[in-house]
């Protein structure tokens, strides 16, 4: 079932780079200077069914986004 815990060794992919970033201990991922507009996530973790985040980033914004994975 669901834990709502913060999920660690996340795989995170922005847009369609095959170079992942790994969440912390605490569930985050963190990018810095995205170029604005679209971005797409893909986060993929062994026990758990693929999850997917859209983000669109004005010049300037910090945005944080929350994603629920769901087990497979």
């Amino acid at each position: 079932g669901a834990t709502n815990e913060p999920l660690r060794n996340v795989k995170c992919y922005r847009d369609d780079s095959v170079i992942a970033k790994k969440s912390s201990k605490k569930g985050f991922v963190t990018y810095k200077n995205i170029e604005e507009g679209n971005h797409s996530f893909k986060l993929k973790h062994k026990l758990f069914a693929d999850g997917t985040a859209a983000v669109s980033i004005s010049h300037g914004e910090k945005k944080g986004v929350s994603v629920v994975m769901q087990p497979e």
